[in-house]
């Protein structure tokens, strides 16, 4: 069962924490999944943020392999619900594209990192078992 929230898609959207599914209504009243893959933005030659979000669907959508995902706008503000439209644009599609691919490979160095900081063969790290210098576990 989805959950419905309060609060405006976008800031659900915006929430980097959120990994909840999002659902979309069809015109035909058909209900779509999506898993959230991004969420960007990027300034127009005015200088305003357009926010861009990559869903990738849950369910089987006519034209769209599995292993794809779609690149939305995020329309939000005058004090209307937020809309999500589909993205065509070449270049916006390359610009969100290569944030993205940019996001992915910090991620990935993030992890590698943090794999290289815990050596399980450190013996005397707190954080390791057999270790002397464990603190105390706390008494249920």
């Amino acid at each position: 069962m989805p959950k419905y929230y309060t609060q405006d898609l976008f800031y659900v959207l915006a929430n980097p924490f959120n990994r909840d599914i999002v659902c979309m209504q069809t015109r035909k009243g058909e209900t779509i999944r999506f898993e959230q893959v991004f969420f960007t933005h990027l300034r127009n030659k005015k200088g305003r943020f357009l926010f861009y979000c990559i869903l990738k669907p849950l369910d089987n959508i006519p034209g769209v392999a599995d292993d794809e995902a779609i690149l939305f706008r995020v329309i939000s503000g005058s004090g209307r619900a937020t809309r999500l439209k589909p993205e065509f644009k070449r270049k916006i599609y390359t610009e969100v594209d290569k944030l993205y691919r940019e996001a992915l490979d910090q991620a990935h160095a993030e992890e590698k990192t943090q794999r290289r900081s815990c050596n399980p063969n450190n013996l005397n790290s707190p954080n390791n078992l057999n270790s002397p210098n464990r603190p105390n576990d706390p008494k249920l």
